[in-house]
């Protein structure tokens, strides 16, 4: 156990130092994509703040996620970059999670910020929405990782990442509440996981916000995590390193 923590550690390490490549994508990701939200929310300050609020820790989890680590993974999985991690002894598998967590660690201090906020009127929210908001993590976490390891070409993803979090986010409830009843609609945002995340999180501060029942929406988070697991762990097996030192 203490082996595996200090390679995660070691991975933690790493992934810090590399950041300097990639100062672009981590300030339009978790800065510029999340603080536009942050406007809209300044701007309907009197509307219901912690619908609002919750909206943009989600934008941020997309920004972070999608915007970030997918592309990270996927550079990762280019045989010269790869390769370069022979000479540590950390696994494929640890050198990814320790990806998941270290950006993780780097949303935790606007996460606790927003929080505080988002639950400042009622207290009684906390364990209702902190276990919704590390599972949402989580979730977006595997499936960043799963896109990442798909598509292996790091300038094709750069290129397609930006488009697919745009849609889901106009076709989720974050910037907006939806009232309509329309089939395609409803459809549109059952299929789109982003809408699920938002449903076990504003569950806990009023069920009023919510679209579909909570139960659905854990429901498919599980099984879909579940299968994102095997996957990763599959895809991760399959991967081979030309030269392995450790």
């Amino acid at each position: 156990m203490l082996k595996i923590f200090n390679q995660i550690k070691t991975g933690i390490e790493l992934e810090f130092k590399g950041m300097r490549m990639f100062k672009f994508q981590i300030f339009v990701s978790m800065i510029l994509i999340p603080f536009s939200y942050l406007i809209i929310v300044l701007l309907n300050k009197n509307s219901n703040i912690d619908y609002l609020i919750s909206g943009f820790m989600v934008s941020m989890m997309i920004g972070t996620y999608f915007g970030i680590l997918s592309l990270r993974v996927s550079n990762l999985m280019q045989t010269e970059v790869i390769e370069l991690y022979t000479i540590f002894s950390v696994s494929k598998t640890v050198i990814v999670i320790s990806m998941g967590i270290t950006y993780f660690l780097l949303t935790l201090p606007i996460f606790g910020i927003s929080y505080i906020f988002m639950i400042s009127n009622n207290t009684e929210k906390f364990l209702s929405t902190l276990v919704p908001l590390l599972i949402g993590n989580i979730f977006l976490i595997l499936i960043s990782i799963t896109i990442g390891l798909k598509v292996r070409n790091y300038y094709t993803l750069m290129g397609i990442m930006p488009l697919v979090s745009y849609i889901l986010i106009i076709i989720s409830p974050i910037y907006y509440q939806i009232k309509t009843q329309n089939i395609i609609v409803k459809s549109l945002l059952f299929l789109n996981p982003i809408t699920h995340i938002l449903n076990i999180l504003r569950v806990g501060l009023n069920e009023s916000y919510i679209i579909f029942s909570s139960k659905y929406s854990y429901g498919i988070i599980i099984i879909i995590s579940l299968w994102l697991i095997f996957y990763i762990n599959k895809k991760l097996k399959d991967i081979y390193i030309l030269e392995k030192i450790f």
